[in-house]
C-alpha cells in the first residue's frame, strides 16, 4: 500500500481486512500478498519472494506469482543464479506427456502459442501490426 511504511505495515491492512472471512487458499488475501511482495520487493528478484513468502498463507503458490512477475520483468538472466542453478531448467509434472520438461522449452511454446493468439485475434479484427 502506498501509504504504509514497510511491507509489515501494509500486510496487517490485509490481515484486518481479509483474513477473518476468507480461507488463507482464497485469492484475495493471496493475491494481497504478492502485490505486497512486488511493492516493496522493488524488482529485486529475491526480496520480492521473500517479502511475498513471509506473509504467510498460501506461500508456495504466491512466491512463485511472484517471482514469475518479477522474473518476466527483469529477465531471466537477472535472477540470481543460486534461485536457478539449483532447478537446472527442469520441470517434472504429473501431466501426462509432459512429465519432464526443459523451462526454457515451456517459455519457448508459450511465446509461440500467445503470438499465435495474438495473430488470430489481429487477423479476425482486421489489425494487420502485432500489438
Amino acid at each position: 500500500s502506498r501509504t504504509s511504511k514497510d511491507w509489515h505495515e501494509a500486510w496487517s491492512k490485509v490481515e484486518q481486512s481479509y483474513l477473518a472471512d476468507y480461507h488463507f487458499v482464497h485469492t484475495f488475501p493471496n493475491i494481497a500478498a504478492v502485490v505486497i511482495g512486488l511493492w516493496f520487493g522493488e524488482g529485486d528478484f529475491e526480496r520480492t519472494i521473500c517479502i511475498t513468502t513471509m506473509c504467510g498463507l498460501d506461500t508456495d503458490c504466491t512466491a512463485g506469482q511472484a517471482g514469475a512477475i518479477v522474473g518476466t520483468i527483469i529477465g531471466a538472466d537477472q535472477i540470481p543464479a543460486k534461485w536457478k542453478d539449483p532447478i537446472d531448467d527442469r520441470l517434472d509434472s504429473e501431466v501426462i506427456g509432459f512429465e519432464h520438461l526443459r523451462i526454457s522449452e515451456i517459455a519457448k511454446l508459450t511465446t509461440e502459442i500467445g503470438k499465435e493468439v495474438i495473430k488470430r485475434y489481429n487477423e479476425a479484427e482486421g489489425i494487420t501490426a502485432l500489438k
